[in-house]
């Protein structure tokens, strides 16, 4: 298999948000958006020592936590 046919084969990769990404679209500060990163409350993607959300997760927090 050609590696150009191994990357067509892929899904679509999901969009990842950075910590200071999560902060602005809650209307939150960023330490409060780490926060809720690390107790859990909003799921997160580890690469190394960087920390990410799935703009999905981050929708399905939102969704569950308005009224």
């Amino acid at each position: 298999m050609k590696k150009s046919e191994i990357f067509k084969s892929r899904t679509p990769h999901p969009t990842l948000l950075t910590g200071d990404e999560v902060a602005k679209i809650l209307k939150v500060s960023k330490s409060f958006a780490y926060l809720l990163m690390k107790k859990g409350e909003i799921p997160v993607v580890r690469i190394g020592r960087s920390v990410r959300v799935n703009l999905e997760a981050l929708n399905t927090f939102i969704e569950n936590k308005t009224f």
